[in-house]
This record gives C-alpha cells, structure tokens and sequence, in this order.
C-alpha cells in the first residue's frame, strides 16, 4: 500500500493510520490540524517507509497526547526526510516494542512534548536527525529503549522552559547506547 501526495486536515481522529500489513509507505502527505496523532502506525504494522511528510498542529482535546508521528509496535520502519512541528506532543513517538526502526534527515521542533521520544522502543537508529525548541527533550530514551544510536545529530534549545535536556536516557535504557 502506498499513500503519497494527499493534504489531510481537521480528521475527527488520526490523520493518517496504518494498521497491520508489510512495506507500507507514506510519503510525501501534508497531516495537520487533526485531533488526534497526525500520522500512525499500529496493530503488527513492520517495515514502513514514512518519508517527506509533513505533520503539524496535530492535537487531542483533553488530553496532551497527539504526537505528529506515532508508532506502536513492529519493526523495521523507515523515517526519512519528515518535518514534524508544533504538535499538542512529541514530533516522533516510538513505543511498544517498535524496533530496530531506522530514522534519518528528520526535523522535530517546536512539539509541546519531545522532539523525539522512545518509551519500550529498543534499536533505533538516529542519524542526521535534527530536534530544535521542543517543550520536553530532544531526544528522549526511555522504558528499557535498549540498543539506542545517535549519530551526526543535531539537538539545541529544547526543554528551556521545562526544565528538560537536549538529550535525556533513562536507566533502564543505557544498555547498547551509543552517540557521536
């Protein structure tokens, strides 16, 4: 399945949603103003390209939950190239047992939550990612998000007002981290 160049705006849920199924890609969408995550993956979803997108302004009333991209479970994602900005939370939000997810030339700022926020996700890859003035963390490590690696990325001004950190690793998280 392949959805590329479409505009999604005010959906009364997620913008964009896959759940289930293999090689799926999103590429190329402008997600914003929905009321919950602007893009998804859920439900077994495995080895997604999510690329050129834009995601922004998503936001859940009641709650401070609608991250711009948001995985739950599988393995093996792609994320190259995405703009996700001032999102209600994070830009990008791995969790669930996401893994081995691969994310690269990406830009998070300006997000209420963190740039980009890893809960339970072990293996990322962050190369060439930028965070920049998010409210939490630029990058966020957290919930036993082991094997975690951040290369020749940028993260600056994040968490000023919050008092929270550019780069932020759990305990139970340090197993296998590596960044230059």
């Amino acid at each position: 399945c392949a959805l590329t160049r479409n505009t999604v705006t005010f959906a009364n849920q997620v913008g964009i949603q896959i759940v289930g199924g293999t090689g799926n890609t999103i590429g190329s969408n402008t997600v914003s103003d929905n009321q919950y995550h602007g893009i998804a993956l859920a439900g077994g979803a495995a080895s997604c390209v999510l690329e050129d997108n834009e995601s922004f302004h998503n936001a859940s009333s009641g709650s401070s939950s609608a991250n711009g991209i948001h995985i739950d479970g599988g393995r093996g994602h792609v994320l190259r190239r995405n703009r996700l900005h001032e999102n209600q939370a994070s830009g990008l939000h791995l969790q669930g047992g996401a893994s081995s997810c691969v994310s690269y030339l990406n830009r998070s700022w300006s997000n209420g939550g963190h740039g980009y926020d890893h809960v339970a996700a072990a293996g990322t890859l962050h190369d060439c990612d930028v965070a920049f003035g998010n409210q939490g963390d630029g990058f966020s490590i957290k919930g036993s998000s082991t094997g975690t690696r951040i290369y020749n990325s940028i993260a600056t001004e994040n968490g000023l007002t919050a008092d929270r950190f550019d780069l932020s690793v759990d305990g139970s998280s340090t197993s296998g981290f590596k960044s230059s």
